[in-house]
This record gives structure tokens, C-alpha cells and sequence, in this order.
């Protein structure tokens, strides 16, 4: 935070639970808030990579576990149950 002069507040376990009573934390943990960060939805962003990739050509599988990815030069392999894809 000090290298790029980002306002943050530090927290103890203590602070943070008293800010938002849902959280039960160990009292050794510490909590940093930066008080200008946004949100982000994610749905909404996952929608536009999604939508992002198709305009550039790239086909998109859903419900497909990926058993691995391996690299290769400047590729990717996606090893999934339905096949291979680079």
C-alpha cells in the first residue's frame, strides 16, 4: 500500500468483527480495507469475457472438467473429458 500510496486502513480480528458481525475470525488474523475500492459483479464480468472471446473466434465449453493443462512453446493444451484443445 505504501509503494503505491493506496489509502488502506489496517484492522485487527477485533475491528473487523465489530465492522461486520458475520465474520468470525482468529483473533491473530489482521484485515487491511483499501477505502477507495469498488465491487465488482462478477456475473456481469464473466458475461463480458465470455462475450469478449466469441468476437475474437474462441468457442467457449461449458460443464467440462479440465483434467489438465500443459504448456507447450507459446500454446496451452486443455486436457478435458471431451478432448484436447490448444
Amino acid at each position: 500500500a505504501k509503494t503505491w500510496s493506496i489509502d488502506v486502513e489496517a484492522l485487527s480480528a477485533e475491528d473487523i468483527m465489530q465492522r461486520w458481525e458475520t465474520f468470525v475470525i482468529p483473533a491473530e488474523y489482521h484485515g487491511v480495507i483499501d477505502k477507495d475500492a469498488g465491487y465488482l459483479y462478477s456475473e456481469k464480468a464473466v458475461e463480458h469475457w465470455i462475450r469478449l472471446a466469441q468476437e475474437q473466434g474462441c468457442a467457449q465449453l461449458f460443464n467440462c472438467p479440465v483434467e489438465s493443462i500443459s504448456h507447450y512453446d507459446d500454446l496451452y493444451r486443455v486436457t478435458t473429458a471431451d478432448g484436447d484443445y490448444t
